[in-house]
């Protein structure tokens, strides 16, 4: 049983993608800086595509992909958090100290 071309042809164009690309495109999906037909459209992928690996990735029905779900999500809301909270406390309490230091000091 041979392939016609138009089949040869389609397996040639189709581009097969990485775990760590479907990963990437996913999470760049759930940020929600951009539609996601307008992500599909740039990185050239149908909308079904994608939900279908956003489906396989969170795990949805799967015993097997939970627990790398929350574990990512888990990562990206605990270093959102030290980026906008945590850091910038610190560094104001120090600046506050430093502050206070130079002021004994000149007295």
């Amino acid at each position: 049983m041979s392939m016609s071309n138009t089949t040869k042809r389609v397996k040639e164009i189709r581009r097969k993608f990485s775990s760590e690309e479907k990963i990437r495109i996913v999470l760049e999906g759930l940020r929600g800086e951009s539609s996601i037909a307008e992500l599909c459209r740039r990185e050239g992928i149908n909308s079904n595509l994608y939900y279908r690996w956003s489906k396989d990735f969170l795990g949805a029905g799967s015993g097997t992909n939970g627990p790398l779900a929350v574990a990512v999500i888990g990562g990206l809301v605990s270093s959102t958090l030290l980026t906008l909270v945590v850091i910038p406390s610190v560094n104001s309490l120090v600046q506050h100290r430093i502050n206070r230091f130079h002021k004994t000091v000149i007295q």
